[in-house]
């Protein structure tokens, strides 16, 4: 059986001209980091919630976030 590791954001590495970026976790009771490739459209979602950086029009991810709170619902875990 799996434990789950909670783990936070580390680093986001962001090279605009390539096709993959980088974000990277660490356990938050260890020192482990964990590297997951993305999407550049991924990575600067993620850049702009972490800087608190709105745009015009949510994007999916957002209105899924609204729609999962609005039905009084959360997520546990992922």
């Amino acid at each position: 059986m799996h434990r789950m590791v909670e783990c936070e954001l580390r680093t986001i590495i962001i090279h605009e001209n390539a096709d993959q970026q980088f974000i990277y976790l660490r356990e938050k009771q260890g020192s482990r980091t964990f590297p997951i490739v993305i999407a550049i459209t991924e990575a600067l979602a993620i850049d702009r919630f972490v800087k608190e950086q709105r745009v015009s029009r949510p994007q999916t991810h957002e209105l899924f976030h609204a729609t999962i709170g609005a039905l009084g619902a959360e997520v546990a875990r992922v």
